[in-house]
């Protein structure tokens, strides 16, 4: 008997890990969330990037959270039907191990009015100095799980080396830059094809991660605004 409740114990566990998982993947088909990096975009990103380091998966991250906690607490803004002020925590999920590094979800706790795509900061590779962020898509968690390879369509959003917007100031279109300030990056994108674009900012800090996060769209519709409260 005791073995059988331990069974069922370990597979509820494991239930509830895969469905936590999946709730960072439910992104509406027509929800403006980044738009769509072309072909030339990408390379004209990825020129600036500095060579992938190779590491073993023991080694901390250099800009990543560097201790082994689950979930760090935020003061959070957030302009949505209603404004809301509130600490809230989020959650730090590993997907999948990689050979040299590792896959987690980014999520927000529930915050009463903000729609759960919201929530899901997205779906981040980590190795070394370099974080790669993906959309929290069915299709990009599938790939990730199987700890082989990466995503086509994940973008560097924090390394050592800045990495210049492809697009110049007032050129209309998808914007997506890395600036470097000592010891903390802070990732810029902005679509200004329309007055109403979508935008979002990681800062990250050598030694404490993810330290400040920002998103919404123009005129702070439907924005959030992150700082990390450190201990």
């Amino acid at each position: 008997m005791m073995k059988r409740r331990w069974t069922w114990g370990c597979a509820l566990l494991i239930t509830t890990l895969l469905w936590s998982l999946a709730g960072c993947s439910r992104i509406p088909a027509d929800q403006d969330t980044r738009p769509a990096v072309s072909k030339t975009q990408q390379e004209r990103l990825n020129k600036d990037a500095t060579p992938t380091p190779t590491i073993t998966p023991k080694e901390r991250p250099a800009y990543f959270f560097s201790d082994d906690r689950s979930e760090y607490v935020y003061h959070g803004s957030f302009l949505f039907n209603d404004i809301v002020e509130q600490d809230v925590r989020l959650n730090i999920d590993p997907i999948a191990q990689f050979n040299d590094g590792m896959a987690y979800a980014l999520k927000l706790e529930p915050v009463e009015g903000v729609p759960e795509e919201r929530l899901c900061l997205g779906y981040f590779y980590v190795e070394g100095d370099r974080i790669y962020r993906f959309e929290p898509t069915e299709e990009n968690l599938v790939i990730l799980q199987k700890g082989k390879e990466l995503p086509q369509n994940g973008m560097i959003i924090c390394q050592d080396k800045e990495i210049e917007d492809p697009l110049g100031e007032d050129e209309p279109g998808y914007h997506a830059y890395l600036e470097a300030q000592g010891n903390v990056r802070v990732y810029h994108s902005y679509n200004s094809q329309v007055n109403s674009g979508y935008y979002e900012s990681y800062t990250w800090e050598k030694g404490k991660g993810l330290t400040a996060y920002r998103s919404g769209f123009g005129a702070e519709r439907d924005a959030i605004e992150l700082k990390l409260i450190e201990d």
